[in-house]
């Protein structure tokens, strides 16, 4: 391995944090008090602090690297994400698990634990190679060359050794190489410990070398890596350049280390404790809360002194120092020759919101002082998280009710609800205010927010009192906590027009309608809306001019559900229809007039919605007798009637009939029916009057005659001019015998089972759509008979066409089985009528032969 020398013209210059004045007194930066004469070259860093696995935590090196710059890329070490790869283990380190991306907080503490170098060693070297600590936006070169590994002055960099990661592993994994370990040749020896090396200066030719006995391996190593010591001119300059000879490597390691974290000689004392560090609030400010406890081991029953740093927002950084004198019996439990008296405890102010980084150094063990820790707390600069989702308006009978929905909570306690306060600013500049608090449920929130929890919700609604028209700006705070105490932020503003009335709506209908009281009505119904108050139901009045000339009144509520006006007016929701109803006094023509009714406070309208014209007739009912005719089946004979019937004064009221049956002995049959079937056709022809005004009805006879029947419609309407005939018809039935014809009979079967078929046509005149039945019946040889019954309702288009008035439906057939003797066999065919005043008819007769 070549050694890693620094340029000698390449100066990495160092910045000192300004001492802090605080209450009247001033605690000095450790980098202010350093003197070139202190520096060591034989003794720049101990073996304690330099191979220390343990020296910082991997939250420390987060806090170090967040406290010493504010990045601008994501490139910055501080926020930075770069590849890594596990490494074996080997005499030098212990394994290395990686993989995918780490943060350079977690790759410095990795390695530290692995290879045992400290990570204040490692942060120094990559400050005092490429200045990387405080780089806001480090280049990709200076990235690949992080700790200057591999990267001699005699030659160019190996490239493999480029990246973070590899820089930082590798460099940490020579500089344990450098001393020699169990496992390893005995490779280093030109800077041995314990005797004299001539350790040059610079490598610039004629530069001297003095001789130095170096006292440590981590000495040693500092030496391999950067073989130069410094000259009188660079430490003479500890924060710029120095002579011809000069070189800064090494230098520059013990300054920084210095700065940092205290003298890189020192021994560092365990006795001390950072326990928190935490922003407070109060009314009047906020404040940094540091507390812990700290022993000098050399005299533990003295009180120790703490210095404290915080890097403030803007970048300064101010310096406090306390006493450890506070009471702590836990300490003095446990070291109880020291006492309780070591514990520490103050609160810094805080004025500015934004990012602190705090570290305390306890200024025990004789090093003049050593990094315990650093913590990093945030102090709130918005008093109040939350959102103005929603402002609901509503109009009242004294003005309007403005609901503001959304959440807040103050983020310096999440967990507790907040105050929230609506206020309302109308036209000429007057308030109205509500507050509550923000704590009901928003699973949302809590979502988001889970430290928060989901009780952050509110919803204030303001009463606004009746004003002018014109823009009402409601706003909503919460009340919450700053750098500066408490305050109450904006969660947003909406601004809602509190209009006049502007009415609109449609009178859509209005019909005569018979109640089951038997009284006539007007029923009307529509819809109405205030277009400046969509979500307000309003009233509609309607007039009814009746035909006297008088009017009738009502005020009626737009409470009915109305979907179609939902979907035309989003917001407004679907309670804007109204509807009702007006008992008449008499006949004729009233007008039906709707008008909308505003309800705005800040103005109101009324507008007309439309007017409908209703006539109320006085009239007699219409119909119509269409049909008088005879069915039967066996033994039950009927005549039948069918028609329609209506009151044109009850639109939609089926009516009742009255049927009048004259019967041939003189005698009269009544019967009311009701008007109830569908008659398409009758809504059709009487738009508004409705389908269902179909009858039909049935009379059983017994006698043959001329039957009369009259239909008479019973008027319902209230200023109807009486009952009405509808229609009249006659029936004559005769006692007609069947006809017929018996056309064909024939055997069939197998020996000994025979079977003999017939068939042929028959019809009763007197019910011809009706089938008649006819008696098939077989004489056998030896005289007895077999009867048979089959309908006449098979497809003769014969029969149809010779008898018109009968249709073809009439025909007949049927077989006698079983049939087992041999001989001549008679067979013939009978029409049996479907009336009891009919007689059966011989159709024919045949002799079939089985053999």
């Amino acid at each position: 391995m070549t050694p890693k020398r620094v340029v000698a013209s390449t100066l990495v210059l160092l910045v000192a944090i300004a001492a802090a004045v605080m209450g009247g007194w001033s605690v000095p930066d450790r980098a202010d008090a350093l003197s070139g004469s202190d520096f060591d070259p034989s003794n720049i860093i101990s073996d304690a602090n330099f191979y220390n696995a343990n020296a910082m935590t991997q939250a420390e090196v987060q806090s170090f690297l967040s406290s010493k710059v504010s990045c601008q890329t994501s490139s910055c070490l501080a926020v930075g994400q770069f590849a890594t790869s596990s490494r074996a283990a080997d005499a030098m380190c212990n394994a290395y698990a990686g993989g995918g991306t780490e943060s350079t907080a977690a790759i410095i503490f990795k390695v530290q634990q692995a290879c045992g170098i400290s990570a204040k060693v490692i942060l120094v070297t990559l400050q005092k190679e490429q200045g990387l600590i405080t780089t806001a936006a480090p280049t990709t070169g200076q990235l690949n060359k992080a700790m200057g590994y591999a990267c001699p002055d005699t030659s160019g960099c190996d490239t493999s050794y480029y990246g973070v990661f590899n820089q930082i592993y590798s460099a940490a994994h020579q500089l344990v190489r450098y001393g020699n370990p169990p496992g390893t040749s005995n490779y280093f020896t030109w800077f041995p410990v314990g005797s004299p090396s001539a350790v040059r200066y610079s490598p610039s030719p004629g530069c001297p070398a003095p001789v130095i006995t170096i006292k440590n391996l981590a000495t040693a190593a500092l030496y391999y890596y950067t073989p130069y010591q410094p000259d009188q001119a660079a430490l003479a300059n500890l924060y710029g350049a120095g002579g011809s000879c000069s070189s800064y490597g090494n230098r520059n390691f013990w300054v920084y280390y210095n700065q940092w974290f205290g003298s890189p000689t020192g021994t560092v004392d365990p006795l001390a404790s950072l326990d928190d560090v935490s922003v407070r609030y109060t009314d009047t400010g906020a404040g940094i809360l540091v507390s812990g406890w700290a022993i000098e081991r050399s005299a533990p029953a003295t009180t120790a002194l703490v210095d404290i740093y915080i890097d403030q927002p803007n970048g300064t950084t101010k310096g406090y120092e306390i006493k450890a004198n506070a009471s702590r019996p836990d300490v003095g439990a446990v070291y109880t020759a020291a006492g309780p008296n070591h514990g520490y405890q103050s609160t810094f102010p805080a004025t500015l919101p934004g990012n602190y980084n705090v570290c305390v150094f306890p200024m025990t063990g004789g090093a003049g002082g050593w990094l315990l820790g650093c913590r990093s707390v945030t102090v709130n600069g918005t008093a109040a998280v939350g959102s103005l989702d929603s402002v609901g308006a509503t109009a009242t009978a004294t003005g309007a009710t403005l609901t503001a929905s959304g959440w807040g909570f103050d983020p310096t306690s999440p967990a507790t609800s907040a105050t929230a306060t609506a206020t309302v600013t109308g036209p000429t500049g007057a308030k109205a205010t509500a507050t509550a608090l923000a704590s009901g449920s928003r699973p949302d929130v809590a979502g988001a927010y889970p430290a928060a929890g989901a009780a952050h919700g509110f919803s204030l609604p303001v009463t606004v009192p009746a004003g002018p028209a014109g823009a009402y700006q409601l706003c909503v705070t919460i009340s919450g906590h700053t750098a500066a105490g408490k305050a109450d932020a904006s969660v947003g503003c909406r601004t809602v027009q509190l209009g006049a009335s502007n009415p609109a709506g449609v009178l859509d209908s209005a019909t005569i309608s018979l109640g089951a009281d038997g009284r006539t009505s007007i029923l009307f119904s529509g819809w109405a809306i205030d277009n400046a108050w969509l979500s307000t139901s309003i009233p509609v009045d309607v007039y009814i001019d009746r035909p006297n000339g008088t009017t009738a009144a009502q005020r009626v509520p737009t409470t009915g559900s109305r979907n179609d006006i939902a979907r035309i007016y989003p917001g407004a929701g679907a309670a804007h229809g109204f509807s009702g109803s007006l008992v008449l006094s008499q006949p004729g023509t009233y007008n039906v007039c709707g008008f909308a009714i505003g309800q705005s406070p800040f103005g109101a309208a009324n507008a007309m919605i439309g007017c409908l014209p209703v006539t109320v007739p006085q009239v007699t009912p219409i119909g119509s007798l269409d049909g008088f005719w005879m069915s039967a089946s066996a033994g039950a004979p009927q005549v039948n009637a069918s028609g329609w019937a209506l009151d044109q004064g009850a639109p939609g009221t089926s009516i009742p009939v009255d049927l009048y049956l004259d019967k041939p002995d003189g005698t009269v049959q009544a019967i009311r029916t009701a008007s109830t079937n569908p008659r398409d056709d009758i809504g059709r022809a009487f738009p508004g009057m409705g389908s269902l005004h179909g009858f039909t009805q049935s009379f059983t006879i017994t006698k043959a005659g001329t039957y009369r029947l009259c239909a008479y419609g019973i008027a319902q309407s209230t200023y109807n001019r009486g009952n009405a005939m509808i229609g009249c018809r006659s029936l004559t039935i005769t006692a007609n015998q069947v006809v017929g014809s018996l056309d064909w009979a024939g055997v069939g079967g197998t020996a000994g089972n025979w079977t003999i078929s017939a068939s042929g046509w028959a019809v009763d005149p007197a019910v011809p759509s009706s089938p008649a039945t006819v008696s098939i019946e077989v004489t056998k040889p030896d005289n007895t008979v077999t009867s048979l019954q089959v309908p006449a309702s098979g497809a003769r288009a014969d029969v149809g066409r010779a008898f018109p008035a009968f249709g073809p439906a009439h025909g007949f057939s049927g077989t006698v089985v079983g049939v087992t003797q041999p001989g001549t066999y008679k067979l013939c065919a009978k029409g049996v009528p479907l009336t009891p005043f009919g007689s059966t008819t011989l159709l024919g007769c045949t002799q079939v032969v089985v053999k």
